[in-house]
């Protein structure tokens, strides 16, 4: 076999690299520097880090957006289980129902 396997993951490889993990390099290479729209380019470290979370809006906001995953994640959850447990007895128009709900 060898290496030959290699050839055939290259090209998933390169894909991911390209669209996946250099973008997320560039982005911690940007936030860890001070960019200017001349393109001049300052080290600045963690400071961007340090002055999002002493901003009350940034935590105001993560809040918001934390809240907004549970809610817009759980409900859907619960709401479909609690239907696929209904609709899984049997029951009088069960099959017009079912239509019904799966209609968009």
């Amino acid at each position: 076999m060898g290496t030959r396997y290699l050839w055939f993951i290259a090209p998933a490889v390169i894909v991911t690299v390209a669209i996946i993990i250099f973008p997320w390099m560039f982005t911690i290479y940007m936030s860890l520097h001070d960019w200017q729209i001349t393109g001049a380019q300052t080290f600045i470290g963690l400071e961007n880090y340090v002055s999002a979370f002493a901003d009350r809006r940034f935590i105001a906001a993560i809040w918001r957006t934390g809240l907004y995953a549970i809610f817009s994640v759980t409900l859907p959850v619960i709401l479909g289980t609690a239907a696929a447990t209904v609709f899984h007895h049997e029951f009088p128009l069960r099959g017009l129902l079912r239509g019904i709900f799966i209609m968009p």
